[in-house]
């Protein structure tokens, strides 16, 4: 079983992996706003984002708030004791 979709930020993933019963986790969406925080939050480059509807909405402030990238993720559920493909 994979676990997909709704993971806003670590302690998500961390939790479906410890009480969701799955085999592995897919994420798309956390990854992608974690590589447009920087982007779009502190140089305001909306309009390279594609959806700017989306995006210059108040949702931004909430997609990219908690979103970390692949090796943040990693990190903390390495420190949280769950172990984690290279």
């Amino acid at each position: 079983v994979i676990a997909h979709g709704g993971a806003g930020k670590k302690e998500h993933v961390a939790d479906v992996i410890r009480n969701g019963l799955c085999d592995a986790v897919a994420i798309a969406g956390m990854f992608h706003y974690a590589g447009l925080k920087e982007q779009v939050i502190l140089s305001g480059a909306a309009d390279a984002e594609g959806n700017e509807e989306f995006i210059k909405s108040k949702m931004q402030v909430k997609a990219y708030k908690d979103a970390v990238n692949i090796i943040e993720l990693k990190n903390y559920l390495s420190k949280m004791g769950i172990m984690c493909r290279n």
